[in-house]
């Protein structure tokens, strides 16, 4: 059975979690503090750490440093009510890649979600795998500027009046527009790194350079996903975009800028990483409200 570790100073959340990792069969237990977790770790073997950040003394960052350094097998994730970016650079520097936010009301059926993706790598790839179970998706294959120009119109045609949040159909364009022109414009390299493909020219891709787009929507959300097929982007580059943009330093960079719009406008954006193979970027939209914190979601395969 898969056992999970759970930390958090808060004895209700505490209890919450390991519930809710219990009745989807997993073995949860719980500490109180990084020092608790840390002795309990060194009694038992554990599949995930999940540790709340703002602890003290040991803060939840400096636990899964720790661990991941005595412990390098097991899978490690931070959980927060405070807003992620507050973090970036300690996120960035530790290459920590997934912190879950403790929204209100708690949304459940994400965080069992997150837990199993972390867990099981190879499933996060697919956008019904991040949307309820009566999910309706649309799928596409792009090559040329004229079908991508014309998926985009339809993509907001569809998902636009199934939002209720009023400035979301802007938002969902200008996000869907950066994410599918960094996979024509970016993904695809050259032997030195540099980009095969430029905005000056705006010629189409090759016949092995497909981009696949799925859009779609449940009850509760919409989104897309964009995925490439040359799996060019790396855990350290999309963190550094991110640090960059959240911190200012970036803020005249256009390689990245996708990134973090599609953090700031979207309620969440997920990264997956087959390195060499493919890359994946699902972002999703609440129908119905904004939430305050985004969390921070990259799986590398």
């Amino acid at each position: 059975m898969t056992r999970i570790l759970v930390v958090d100073d808060e004895p209700l959340i505490r209890s919450s979690l390991s519930d809710l990792l219990t009745e989807e069969g997993y073995d949860a237990s719980t500490a109180e503090s990084g020092e608790v977790a840390l002795k309990t770790l060194e009694q038992s073997v554990f599949d995930l750490l999940i540790s709340d950040i703002n602890m003290r003394p040991m803060t939840g960052i400096d636990l899964l440093v720790e661990a991941q350094r005595r412990w390098p097998d097991m899978k490690v994730a931070l959980i927060t009510g405070y807003d992620v970016d507050d973090y970036i650079r300690l996120i960035k520097r530790h290459r920590i890649t997934n912190v879950i936010t403790k929204t209100s009301p708690f949304d459940h059926a994400e965080f069992i979600n997150t837990v199993k993706n972390i867990l099981e790598p190879d499933r996060v790839f697919g956008l019904d795998r991040h949307l309820g179970s009566d999910a309706q998706l649309t799928r596409r294959r792009l090559r040329t500027h004229e079908e991508k120009d014309r998926l985009t119109e339809a993509m907001v045609a569809a998902l636009h009046p199934l939002i209720e949040v009023p400035r979301r159909a802007f938002e969902l364009r200008l996000v869907f527009e950066e994410v599918v022109n960094n996979a024509f414009f970016h993904a695809y390299r050259n032997p030195d790194g540099t980009p095969r493909h430029s905005k000056e020219t705006a010629e189409d891709l090759a016949e092995d350079e497909i981009v696949t787009v799925e859009f779609g929507h449940d009850a509760n959300q919409v989104g897309f996903s964009v995925t490439d097929n040359a799996g060019t982007l790396s855990v350290d580059r999309f963190l550094e975009k991110i640090e960059r943009q959240v911190t200012q330093d970036g803020l005249m960079d256009e390689d990245g800028r996708g990134f973090f719009l599609s953090r700031a406008f979207s309620s969440r954006l997920v990264v997956n990483i087959e390195t060499g193979r493919r890359t994946q970027i699902i972002v999703l939209f609440d129908r119905h409200r904004d939430p305050a914190h985004k969390p921070l979601y990259l799986n590398l395969v």
